[in-house]
C-alpha cells in the first residue's frame, strides 16, 4: 500500500515539474514580447500541455533552424493557439484536415459585410501557418 502510495506522489511531482519546465520555456519564448502573448500561450497551457509543448517546440525549431523575427514568432504563437482554443483543445495528433479546414472556413465573410475580401488574406496567412505546424 505504501509503495503504491509513493509511486503516486512521485507521478504527481514528476507532473508538477514537467508543468514547471514548460512554463519556463513559455517564459522564456515570450519574455521579450507583449503580455497578450504569454497569457494566450498559458491558457494553451492549462488547458492541453502536450499542446503547449508541441508548440514550444515548433517555435524553437522554427527560431534555431530559420531564425525567425519577433514578429513570426508572435504570429504562430497566435495563430496556433487561437485555432486550438477554436477546436476546444483538441489533442494536436488528433488534429485531421477536415478540423483545419472547417476552422478555415469559419474565417470566410460573405460580400455584404466584407466587401473588399479582407478575409482572403487573413484565410490565407492561417493556412499557411497551419500547414506548416501540421505538415498537412
Amino acid at each position: 500500500m505504501e509503495t503504491a502510495l509513493t509511486s503516486s506522489v512521485d507521478d504527481v511531482i514528476k507532473s508538477e515539474n514537467k508543468i514547471s519546465d514548460l512554463e519556463k520555456r513559455i517564459e522564456l519564448l515570450t519574455s521579450d514580447i507583449l503580455p497578450y502573448y504569454n497569457s494566450i500561450f498559458k491558457e494553451l497551457c492549462n488547458a492541453n500541455a502536450q499542446n503547449a509543448e508541441i508548440l514550444c517546440d515548433f517555435i524553437m525549431t522554427e527560431y534555431n533552424n530559420q531564425n525567425i523575427k519577433t514578429n513570426t514568432k508572435l504570429t504562430h504563437i497566435k495563430i496556433i493557439c487561437w485555432f486550438s482554443k477554436y477546436s476546444n483543445y483538441k489533442d494536436f495528433q488528433l488534429i485531421t484536415r477536415h478540423n483545419i479546414i472547417d476552422y478555415l472556413n469559419s474565417l470566410r465573410k460573405i460580400e455584404s459585410i466584407d466587401p473588399t475580401h479582407k478575409w482572403i488574406g487573413t484565410y490565407n496567412i492561417r493556412q499557411m501557418i497551419l500547414s506548416k505546424f501540421f505538415r498537412i
